[in-house]
């Protein structure tokens, strides 16, 4: 799987939406990209490999957008991986 973020014009209007809350400010991700490689090893086991880049303003918001996708990784494998499976 991979997926690319580009800016646009339109996705810049999208942004600046009236709707948007101006009391917290949104810092959005403008371009990177992400590839996750899911190969099957034996009948049991599969080795997933995430790979993901964006361009960041600074350390800290950088720190967060790691955590960010540390936590999607975690509720990933709690869906793919049965509870059942880890009491085998």
């Amino acid at each position: 799987m991979s997926m690319n973020t580009i800016d646009s014009t339109v996705n810049r209007l999208s942004n600046t939406d009236a709707k948007t809350p101006k009391l917290v400010p949104v810092k959005w991700v403008k371009e990177g990209w992400g590839v996750r490689t899911i190969t099957e090893v034996d009948e049991a086991t599969v080795d997933v490999v995430d790979d993901q880049w964006a361009a960041c303003e600074s350390k800290l918001q950088a720190d967060y957008l790691v955590a960010q996708w540390a936590q999607f990784l975690v509720r990933w494998e709690q869906i793919v991986a049965p509870s059942n499976f880890l009491a085998q």
